[in-house]
């Protein structure tokens, strides 16, 4: 989905959010908290995380610094696309905003130093029903632009995927 965008010689303001993008998605989101996480180091990966039934989020994801390799695994059982991934190129020169439905795992790799992402969160954070996939889970064959990327400790402990 794509924001609005205004430049000129001063620089730029993007529209991340505005009530048309509700009625683009065709369903009722509202946003619970508001996150940004700035991210010095290029090769930073942030994730898949998710939330366990019944505490799914809904989130829109943008990146206003820098560039990030998104990627969105599909969790949800009744879904055509389930346990598929897609991923996405999401950078501050153009104003996207990925919208990533409830049920589904995320994450990101930032592809320059001083990556900031920004997040509208539908859903509160419930630490007990987080779920973790690992990066490179072999089940799901995620393909990712680097191969040693700086995890979390979480993360890089997450456990095999279990079909």
């Amino acid at each position: 989905m794509r924001g609005s965008c205004f430049m000129d010689h001063r620089g730029s303001i993007s529209c991340l959010w505005d009530n048309s993008i509700q009625e683009r998605l065709c369903q009722q989101f509202a946003p619970h908290s508001f996150l940004l996480s700035k991210n010095p180091d290029r090769h930073t990966l942030r994730g898949l995380h998710f939330q366990y039934p019944p505490n799914e989020q809904t989130k829109l994801v943008s990146c206003i610094r820098g560039k990030a390799h998104d990627v969105i695994l599909d969790l949800r059982p009744d879904s055509p696309t389930f346990r598929q991934w897609q991923a996405f190129l999401l950078n501050s020169q153009t104003p996207e905003t990925l919208f990533i439905p409830a049920g589904c795992a995320h994450g990101y790799l930032t592809l320059e130093p001083e990556t900031w992402m920004s997040y509208f969160i539908q859903g509160q954070y419930v630490p007990e029903s987080g779920g973790i996939i690992r990066w490179n889970d072999p089940f799901f064959g995620m393909k990712w632009p680097v191969k040693a990327p700086l995890l979390s400790q979480k993360d890089l402990l997450a456990p095999d995927y279990q079909p």
